[in-house]
Order: structure tokens, then sequence, then C-alpha cells
């Protein structure tokens, strides 16, 4: 299992993993699809299409979505406030849902 975000432009392109077979498409990949960092709240749809460039390189069932980090602490900015925290995560739940009612039957 390797998890690792993709929420931001600093993150890289997903792409670039896969490229000349630098990961084996048969891993498991933990990808960041909600940024921690700020506030700005992520939809279900944005969620969807950043995934979605995932499925060309691995089978909806080896894809586990995970927010960047968690929502520790960072050193320029306080934990995020909870009704914030809870509007992510249920956005990445929705995406979920979604993704699974498109790609897992």
């Amino acid at each position: 299992m390797l998890a690792l975000e993709f929420s931001t432009p600093r993150a890289g392109e997903v792409e670039k993993l896969f490229a000349n077979n630098f990961l084996d498409t048969k891993i498991i990949l933990g990808y960041g699809c909600i940024n921690p960092r700020n506030e700005r709240v992520e939809t279900p749809e944005e969620i969807v299409s950043a995934v979605e460039k995932v499925l060309q390189y691995l089978p909806p069932e080896n894809i586990w979505l995970n927010p960047d980090c968690g929502f520790a602490t960072f050193s320029k900015r306080p934990l995020n406030p909870y009704p914030i925290i809870e509007e992510k995560l249920r956005n990445m739940v929705k995406a979920a849902e979604i993704l699974r009612e498109k790609y897992c039957k």
C-alpha cells in the first residue's frame, strides 16, 4: 500500500508514477484527494475527476481515497475548523460512492 498526496500542484502528476513502469500496476494506492491545508472544500465532482485519471493505470479496487496528510496542524496555520473537515470528508465519501456506482458493478 502506497499513500501519496495529490491534491496540490506541488505533489506532481500521478501519470509520472506509472511512466516507464516505475510503479507496478498491482499496487494499492492511497490517493490523497482532499487538501487539509486550506478551507476550500473540494466538490465530489472534482474528486471524481481527479481519481478517474488514476483509473487509467489501476483497477478501481486498488484505489483508496484519503486526505493528504490527514488534518494535522501545520506550521503556518492551525488545524482546520471541524465543520470544514466534516464537509471535506463528506464530499470524499460522496465521491467514493459515485466512483463505486460508476466503476464497481
